[in-house]
C-alpha cells in the first residue's frame, strides 16, 4: 500500500478552512445583493421593504467572513490580507448603516456599490485560492541518525 504524499495530506487537512471562507463570503455577497434589491423595491413605492432593508443590514454575516478569514490564515496557512479586507468591509458596513439612518443617500448608494463590488471580488478570490503545502514533517520524512 502506497504512502500518501505530504501534499495530499496538507491539501485535505486545511481544505475545510477555505470551504468556510467560500460559504461565508457567498452569504455576505448575497446579503449585500439583497440590500440593493430591497432598496430598489422601496424606492419604487413599497415602503414596507425599508424595514426589511434595515433588518437585513443588521443581520449581515460579515463577522462570519472575518472568522473564516482568520481560519484560512491559521490553521489554513493562507495569506493574512483577507482578515484586514473583511475588517475593512465590516467598517464599511457600519458606516453604511450610519449613512442610511442619517438619510445621506448621496453617500449611502456609492458605499453600498463599493461593498458589493468588494464582496464579489472576495468570493471570486476565495474560489481560486490554493493553500501552500505544509513543510514536511521532520519526524517521519527523514531518517534518524544514530550516534555510536
Amino acid at each position: 500500500m502506497a504512502k500518501p504524499s505530504n501534499r495530499s495530506i496538507s491539501t485535505r487537512h486545511h481544505r475545510w478552512t477555505v470551504t468556510v471562507l467560500r460559504w461565508s463570503a457567498v452569504a455576505f455577497m448575497l446579503s449585500t445583493l439583497a440590500q440593493a434589491v430591497l432598496a430598489g423595491m422601496f424606492v419604487t413605492g413599497d415602503v414596507d421593504l425599508l424595514a426589511w432593508h434595515e433588518t437585513n443590514a443588521n443581520a449581515s454575516p460579515i463577522l462570519l467572513v472575518i472568522v473564516a478569514a482568520i481560519l484560512v490564515w491559521r490553521p489554513g496557512r493562507g495569506p493574512a490580507w483577507p482578515i484586514w479586507m473583511s475588517i475593512g468591509l465590516a467598517v464599511l458596513v457600519e458606516a453604511q448603516k450610519m449613512l442610511g439612518y442619517l438619510r445621506m443617500v448621496d453617500l449611502h448608494i456609492p458605499v453600498g456599490v463599493a461593498i458589493f463590488g468588494l464582496s464579489v471580488w472576495l468570493v471570486v478570490w476565495s474560489f481560486t485560492i490554493r493553500l501552500p503545502d505544509r513543510p514536511p514533517d521532520r519526524r517521519t520524512d527523514e531518517p534518524v541518525e544514530v550516534l555510536p
